[in-house]
């Protein structure tokens, strides 16, 4: 049977007022054996191999599309079909965004589609013209309107190139191949593609949270510089690794414990267990410890809950450390092959196939 391991990584946001700066702090690392392939939900987030519409596969969005689907964010066409060229409208892109952060669809069978998001919109000052003309719901966005509306999600009140500025800046959006005002074509229509390219990378950023934009325009002299060109973050990149990377290792990346060492030599590194957690992890004064029937180590996991005082010292081979790596820092030695979550803070989730 194939085995399958998973790596998440909890962890908090940080968001610095005024030029906003983004940096998520590894917070927890656990490590897990899962088990045969077979035990595996089948139907898990990042299920990216499943049958999906005939006019995305092979397509460079289809990864994207598989993700968005997957969370429930976007739906196809009745004939089968996606369209991932297709420009987006106004509705749909702010129902995207506003699904995209957690909150739900309209609850009331009687209200249109359209009601909710456009409620919320209006609760949080976010500028859409569909509040004031029912005809532009259904007319496609511009990527200059959908930038001035998710960096007013943000907190901030830009006019729509500063706006661009404001993201692009802070690499909140895939970069252009030309020079960024120029190359970001903001004149154009946003695709349904290009959209959830979008919601993706503000993920891979660390942004889990919607706000107000605020009645004063925020002060330009706030806004970054521009980037003179880039491709961005290259999204659902794999990185291999060996059954040496889901040992526990010191900030030195000297390996302390190898995945699978028995109970002795945990406790001979970390002394005896203070007793066992509610799900029946071994508690030491540094780490928390679960072993199979035989007494192997297959689960650990880092917490900074844990009352041992700094911890900065321990982590996965990598040098994850809690307290000090940052989401940036977990993709760069991962890959961006992962699933991200908000519920309880930012958690980046992997799973590795053993190829043996």
């Amino acid at each position: 049977m194939t085995k399958i391991w998973v790596l998440s990584l909890i962890a908090g946001t940080i968001m610095i007022c005024g030029n906003v700066s983004y940096g998520v702090n590894a917070g927890k690392i656990t490590y897990e054996d899962t088990g045969a392939y077979g035990d595996v939900d089948e139907d898990a987030e990042e299920n990216l191999e499943s049958p999906l519409f005939p006019d995305v596969q092979g397509h460079w969005a289809e990864p994207l599309v598989r993700w968005a689907i997957s969370n429930q964010w976007m739906v196809g066409y009745e004939d089968g079909s996606f369209r991932p060229d297709q420009s987006i409208t106004e509705a749909e892109f702010l129902k995207l965004y506003y699904l995209s952060f957690g909150y739900p669809k309209a609850t009331s069978i009687s209200e249109e589609w359209t009601a909710a998001p456009y409620r919320m919109a209006k609760w949080w000052n976010h500028p859409v013209t569909g509040l004031q003309y029912q005809v532009a719901r259904s007319t496609p966005i511009t990527r200059m309107a959908a930038a001035r509306l998710v960096a007013s999600g943000l907190g901030v009140n830009y006019n729509d190139a500063d706006s661009v500025v404001f993201l692009l800046g802070n690499a909140l959006l895939p970069l252009p191949e030309e020079p960024a005002l120029v190359g970001f074509k903001g004149n154009l229509p946003l695709t349904r593609a290009e959209a959830i390219q979008w919601m993706r990378m503000l993920k891979l950023k660390g942004v889990y949270t919607v706000t107000t934009r605020p009645e004063e325009r925020s002060d330009r002299n706030l806004l970054p510089p521009l980037p003179e060109q880039g491709t961005g973050l290259k999204d659902f990149e794999a990185v291999p690794v060996t059954d040496r990377d889901f040992g526990i290792a010191d900030s030195e990346r000297n390996l302390i414990i190898d995945f699978g060492s028995s109970r002795w030599l945990v406790e001979e590194h970390y002394g005896d267990s203070t007793g066992q957690d509610v799900f029946n992890n071994e508690m030491y004064k540094e780490i928390y410890v679960h072993y199979d029937k035989a007494g192997r180590l297959n689960s650990w996991k880092i917490d900074t809950d844990i009352e041992s005082g700094e911890l900065k010292h321990i982590g996965t081979l990598g040098n994850i450390r809690p307290g000090v790596s940052t989401l940036a820092d977990v993709l760069e030695e991962y890959g961006t092959y992962v699933a991200v979550g908000g519920d309880y803070g930012i958690i980046a989730s992997y799973w590795f196939e053993n190829k043996d």
